[in-house]
């Protein structure tokens, strides 16, 4: 459960982090795009699709163990009011294999200060 109280008066007063749900992102592991695909094209790409601010996509490059040419992959965060449209397989261009980014399997990626550029 998550507190919903006020100051009310109170001196010792303190508050949460909670984000409401509607300031909370989602985040997407998009794989398999082209290797001449930059961060800002999908980033303009989903600005494009969903008209949310381009300010409030997140895109990040993901750099694997195993560069390939023909697998780049990119780390993404929208606003929770776009998850309908990002999660449909008809958003995203032909052959682009997309899923819900998995932090747990995917925490080696946030070593370099990710999570301070994708807030």
């Amino acid at each position: 459960m998550i507190g919903e109280g006020d100051k009310e008066n109170n001196k010792y007063f303190f508050e949460g982090r909670y984000k409401k749900p509607e300031d909370k992102k989602i985040w997407i592991f998009i794989s398999k795009v082209r290797d001449d695909v930059e961060a800002s094209t999908v980033q303009k790409f989903i600005q494009e699709k969903t008209k949310a601010q381009l300010s409030k996509i997140a895109v990040k490059h993901l750099a694997t163990k195993t560069q390939s040419k023909i697998n780049k992959c990119f780390l993404i965060g929208v606003e929770n009011q776009y998850k309908d449209q990002v999660y449909n397989t008809k958003f995203w261009p032909t052959g682009v294999a997309f899923s819900r980014f998995n932090f747990k399997i995917g925490h080696h990626f946030l070593k370099d200060g990710i999570s301070q550029q994708l807030t």
